[in-house]
Order: structure tokens, then C-alpha cells, then sequence
């Protein structure tokens, strides 16, 4: 878990300084990242047993956030919102929810110790 831990914050932080350096670059890194985290989290999800409460508790309020960004996804491309908030909803929530996703990975780690 620790390693896992390491390689999702080391991916995180690669993402944010593509943003830095070039916006389209961290844009198309962050699509990446974003399939990457899932594997992760279906993969922590398999071994959901093994977990203490609140690494369980924390991974649950990912797929959560994950499933109302999606819905939200949806339901704004139905609708105009999507024209006024599309950056904030494309760009800042995503890589909200990976930075959760980092602690996610982190009280696991730390729950494993």
C-alpha cells in the first residue's frame, strides 16, 4: 500500500505541474490520471476486507464523489450550465477529486501501518 500511495501522489504532482507549465498538457495528463486512480481504486476496492473502517469509509465517499461528478457530467450537458461552469466542472472538480483520492490512498497506507 505504501508504494501505491507513493505512485498516486507522484502522478498527482506530475499532473499539477503539467498544469503549471502548460494547461493543455496537464489537461490531457489529467485524463490519464483520472483512469489511472480508477484502477487504483477498483483495485483497493477488491481488497476493501483488508482495510481499516476509515480507509473503507473514505474509499466509499470516492466512488460517491466519483458517481456525482458523472451524473453532473450529465445532466449539464443536457442542460446549457455546462457553457457558464464547464472549466470549474471539466478541470477543477476532477483533480479535486484525485487530490481526495491521494488522501484516500494515504489513510490507507497509514491504517495498514
Amino acid at each position: 500500500m505504501k508504494k501505491i500511495h507513493y505512485l498516486n501522489t507522484t502522478v498527482y504532482l506530475i499532473v499539477v505541474a503539467l498544469y503549471i507549465y502548460e494547461p493543455v498538457l496537464g489537461a490531457l495528463a489529467q485524463i490519464a490520471l483520472g483512469v489511472f486512480q480508477l484502477v487504483l481504486a477498483i483495485r483497493l476496492s477488491m481488497d476493501i476486507n483488508e482495510l481499516k473502517t476509515i480507509g473503507r469509509k473514505a474509499l466509499k465517499i470516492y466512488w460517491y464523489t466519483i458517481l456525482i461528478w458523472f451524473i453532473s457530467i450529465l445532466f449539464l450537458t443536457l442542460t446549457s450550465f455546462l457553457e457558464k461552469y464547464g472549466l470549474t466542472i471539466l478541470y477543477v472538480f476532477p483533480m479535486t477529486i484525485g487530490l481526495y483520492f491521494t488522501v484516500v490512498t494515504f489513510l490507507i497506507k497509514k491504517g495498514l501501518q
